[in-house]
Order: structure tokens, then C-alpha cells, then sequence
């Protein structure tokens, strides 16, 4: 399953893009092009696993103040879930912006979403036997909708914060429960604020 395509070279298919968007723009809003200049802060493996954590500043990229990805990957079973992806992207800027956390399937998944679930609002990715769920944490002022077959979270304003948590898996998808910025699925737990002190060793 591809839960989340690009779209090589094809900018103008916007709707293609799982990545964060300004205004409509995958990056380089003046030019509309990539630009190249994100810097790596942190990055490491988790033991015994292929997962690990990356933190990430592209601010140059998407020509705002800051733009930074906090991302953990547990290739693990969590309950289950086959393996998860925390990720917390933040935004600010002096102008206020449009603000898309967009992911974009492969052509035939079903896509829902709006449902609550401990605080949280989930968004689902299905097709055939596998899935992939999303919690969105602290999702008020978040507006969650589909376009062209890809799923967005939008946030407007100078700044904008997302909390995000992806489990995949088969069957029946899990049930979460969360508490401010945290996630809890099984007895792993997903801290949204704190992603480089996650250890799934403990």
C-alpha cells in the first residue's frame, strides 16, 4: 500500500504532495519550485529496529520564520498497530498564512474523517484489508477535509502547530487515548512535545 505518494517533478498537481503546504505551495512559494535548503538538526536510529527520529528545519525552504518536523518512526507493534509515525510539524511567520498538513494516498482508498476520539480527531485510510489511521491532537481551530483524493488538516493564522500520530496496520484498526500533547496506544506512549526523548526501548 502507498499511503502517502509524491509527485516527482509534477508540481502543479499539488494534490499529489504528502508534505505540508503554505498557501497552497509545497515549498519555494515565490518560484514555485523546491528549494533545497532544509537542514537536518537530528537524526538517529532506534536499536533492534528501522525506525528512528529526525528533526528537521526547512524554513528557508517555505520562505517563513520557522518551519520545523519532529518526526518519530516505532517500526514496532503498538497496540494493534503494526507500526507508527508521530510527527510534530510547527509554522510561524510575521504574515499570516494558510497553513495544509496534507497526506495523499495511492488512486482507490477510501478516506473518512470528523470522528472524536479522546480528544482527538481521527482520520481513517482504507483499502481492502489494510488501513492506516491519524489522530490529530489539539484539534481546534483544524479544519479536516479531502481534495482531489488527498486528506488535509488546515490551520490558519501566523503560526500553526500539528500533532499528528499515524498507526497502519490489518483487521480492525485501534482505539487511542490521549492527554494534552500526549498519545497512548497500547502501553506505548507518543509525547507530540517531546519527540527526541522518545525511547521505545522503555
Amino acid at each position: 500500500m502507498t499511503w502517502a505518494q509524491q509527485p516527482a517533478k509534477n508540481y502543479a498537481k499539488r494534490e499529489l504532495f504528502s508534505k505540508p503546504l503554505i498557501d497552497g505551495f509545497p515549498e519555494k512559494r515565490s518560484t514555485d519550485s523546491i528549494a533545497g535548503k532544509g537542514e537536518t538538526l537530528e537524526s538517529r536510529g532506534y536499536p533492534g529496529q528501522g525506525g528512528g527520529f529526525v528533526s528537521f528545519d526547512s524554513h528557508l525552504n517555505y520562505e517563513v520564520t520557522k518551519a520545523r518536523r519532529d518526526l518519530a518512526v516505532d517500526m514496532r507493534p503498538a497496540g494493534g498497530a503494526d507500526s507508527v509515525v508521530a510527527v510534530h510539524d510547527s509554522f510561524a511567520d510575521s504574515a499570516s498564512h494558510t497553513y495544509a498538513w496534507q497526506l495523499s494516498p495511492e488512486a482507490g482508498t477510501a478516506i473518512t474523517f470528523g470522528e472524536e476520539e479522546s480528544g482527538a480527531r481521527t482520520f481513517l485510510f482504507k483499502k481492502g484489508d489494510s488501513w492506516l489511521k491519524g489522530w490529530v491532537l489539539s484539534p481546534e481551530g483544524a479544519e479536516l477535509s479531502t481534495d482531489k483524493g488527498a486528506f488535509k488538516v488546515t490551520r490558519t493564522g501566523e503560526d500553526a502547530d500539528f500533532r499528528i500520530v499515524l498507526a497502519v496496520g490489518r483487521g480492525t484498526p485501534p482505539t487511542a487515548t490521549t492527554s494534552g500533547g500526549e498519545l497512548t496506544l497500547g502501553a506505548t506512549t507518543y509525547d507530540l512535545d517531546s519527540l527526541r526523548d522518545f525511547d521505545p526501548s522503555r
